[in-house]
């Protein structure tokens, strides 16, 4: 807020050499300016077990998109796929032969492996099994056609307010999205798993290490072991 000086006072700061010379910014200014803002960094959310039992509770696994979107949704829990990935991936892509998801074209055209896990595998089976079978894309409409990544979002986010399961952040409650389930799946190979920061760099398809590192800062189980123990 600037402050209307009368020239009766400018002439008594001017006397007592308090006036701020033209073109010199007063200390005040100069340390507003050397302020740098900084973005906070935030941690990702992560859901526990007991969310994702009540979040997936709702999902009718018995008629054909129920258990297509809890297939996708698995995918993204045990394989850590964005889902952008997951509406990209073809028949071809995941290889039950060899137990193994393709992912083309990823983020920054990044190709990769991603193994699939037991569990996952039959997930992906029960819904081969029902899915159209001329149908272009591996999880696709009931038409045969391709769905887009705000739909499971979308669909997502609505289970989260059935269900009432809310990540907190700080005084807001935030819905599932896609990309926690993703975030959920790094901190189980981290802390879970056991598997190293490469492996998870490779798995995820991180084009830095320092991408997921940050997962370090998520997963505490190590550090709450050893508190425990002592």
């Amino acid at each position: 807020m600037m402050v209307q000086l009368t020239q009766e006072q400018i002439n008594i700061l001017e006397a007592a050499g308090m006036m701020p010379q033209q073109g010199i910014p007063s200390v005040s200014e100069s340390l507003s300016k050397g302020k740098k803002s900084r973005k906070p960094r935030k941690l990702p959310k992560v859901l526990n077990q007991k969310q994702i039992d009540r979040l997936f509770s709702k999902i009718n696994i018995k008629c054909p998109t129920g258990l297509r979107n809890r297939t996708a949704y698995e995918t993204m829990l045990q394989a850590g796929l964005r889902v952008g990935e997951v509406t990209a991936l073809v028949p071809a892509n995941i290889d039950f032969d060899e137990d193994m998801i393709h992912v083309i074209n990823g983020k920054g055209g990044v190709d990769r492996n991603v193994p699939m896990k037991p569990d996952l595998k039959e997930w992906l089976l029960k819904w081969n099994e029902q899915r159209p079978s001329e149908a272009e894309y591996f999880f696709c409409a009931v038409k045969g056609t391709q769905l887009i990544p705000r739909y499971f979002n979308t669909v997502l986010h609505r289970l989260s307010e059935r269900t009432d399961t809310y990540l907190q952040d700080g005084l807001n409650r935030l819905p599932v999205s896609c990309h926690k389930l993703r975030h959920t799946c790094a901190t189980r190979w981290l802390s879970k798993d056991k598997l190293s920061l490469p492996e998870i760099q490779r798995l995820l398809g991180h084009t830095h290490i320092n991408t997921t590192m940050i997962y370090l800062s998520v997963s505490m189980d190590d550090i709450k072991e050893k508190f425990l123990r002592g």
